[in-house]
């Protein structure tokens, strides 16, 4: 059913663009990877392709209506063990998929926004941690960038320069897409605020679903940005999940709160070099499903980022879990030529005693 739905939509959009396409249609543009991953427990070659698909379906005075389609195809070749190069054996593992990416239509105009289908939908300061990262996958080791999406109908609207008002109904991806229905959907809104003071945003958002319980999950979020001489960020989120069987005999209540602090600072040296640090408070005591010794989780994480020229960059992330006093260290060194991009990846994780390298490709048209 939601395959029927998605070709329904390529084709509608397609066949718009083609009618009323102008000088804005951008076809075929894109982004292509290639990356080689090798620890002492899995070596892995992926090739991975989005390509996309955007345009303006009708511009009047301050009034537009575009949209955006992508696809993401991935392929995976791994062996396991030791830094095993036989990419060629019988007994190598294969792993295929192609998956929508971006489809929506949006309509805006110069205080209102609308936008319908599998889209982004982000907020929050944290560059780290995100306890707000409730409808994607952000994540800094990725150089590619890559978020998964959410089908959803998403509205904005901006009646000043500092006041911005969200709302959504969201819809599972493996779900049929019921905007409407109460069954697998979450309903939320956003509120924004801006002055010289910063920046200040408030969450909810409710979600029900059926499986074996009957679920029922809030989520209030709250967050803080202020951009000085030395930055300074929180960002925090309480949620309450409360499961009750379909006969009503059972029922239970889990309870999470997640609070991220974190500063960051541009020493005028050269280009700038960039630090960064963030810290994370996640308590989960009221979850039963939890075990007692992960209830209670501290993490503190710096960064730093450093320009060698014009084309080249080093990242650099350490991360200290109070709870166990082990470090993950992350180092990346960007080269960028034209389209090109290169990226060389050493992390290492002890607690689970990988050291990995990574070499990956990147290419943007």
């Amino acid at each position: 059913m939601i395959k029927n739905f998605k070709t329904f939509i390529i084709i509608l959009l397609m066949n718009l663009s083609v009618v009323l396409c102008d000088n804005s249609f951008s076809f075929l543009k894109g982004m292509a990877w290639s990356s080689l991953i090798a620890d002492h427990n899995l070596t892995e070659i992926q090739w991975g392709y989005i390509p996309n698909v955007s345009n303006e379906l009708m511009v009047h005075n301050n009034h537009k209506i575009d949209f955006e389609l992508s696809l993401k195809y991935n392929y995976s070749i791994f062996n396991r063990g030791s830094y095993n190069w036989d990419f060629f054996s019988d007994q190598n593992q294969k792993h295929q998929s192609l998956d929508p990416y971006r489809f929506w239509i949006r309509y805006s105009n110069d205080h209102f926004e609308g936008r319908l289908g599998l889209q982004k939908i982000s907020f929050g300061p944290s560059q780290i941690y995100r306890p707000l990262n409730w409808f994607g996958s952000p994540n800094y080791r990725d150089p590619t960038g890559q978020t998964d999406g959410v089908e959803a109908l998403r509205l904005r609207y901006f009646p000043n320069q500092s006041i911005g008002i969200w709302a959504w109904i969201t819809s599972e991806q493996n779900s049929q897409p019921k905007y409407f229905s109460s069954q697998n959907n979450s309903y939320g809104g956003r509120l924004e605020y801006s002055n010289h003071y910063g920046d200040l945003g408030i969450t909810t958002d409710i979600k029900s679903f059926n499986n074996n319980f009957y679920s029922k999950g809030s989520r209030f979020g709250l967050d803080y940005r202020y951009d000085g001489y030395i930055g300074f960020w929180l960002e925090s989120a309480w949620s309450l999940v409360e499961n009750s069987s379909q006969t009503g005999n059972t029922s239970s209540q889990s309870r999470n709160l997640v609070v991220s602090v974190g500063n960051d600072y541009t020493v005028p040296i050269g280009p700038g070099i960039y630090l960064l640090t963030e810290s994370l408070y996640l308590d989960q005591s009221n979850n039963n499903y939890i075990p007692v010794e992960y209830q209670i989780q501290k993490n503190t994480s710096f960064m730093m980022q450093i320009p060698l020229g014009i084309f080249q960059q080093i990242m650099f992330v350490s991360n200290i879990n109070w709870n166990s006093n082990k470090t993950t260290n992350y180092f990346r060194w960007s080269s960028t030529f034209d389209q090109f991009i290169i990226n060389f990846i050493v992390s290492n994780q002890p607690q689970i005693q990988s050291n990995q390298l990574q070499v990956m490709i990147i290419y943007n048209h």
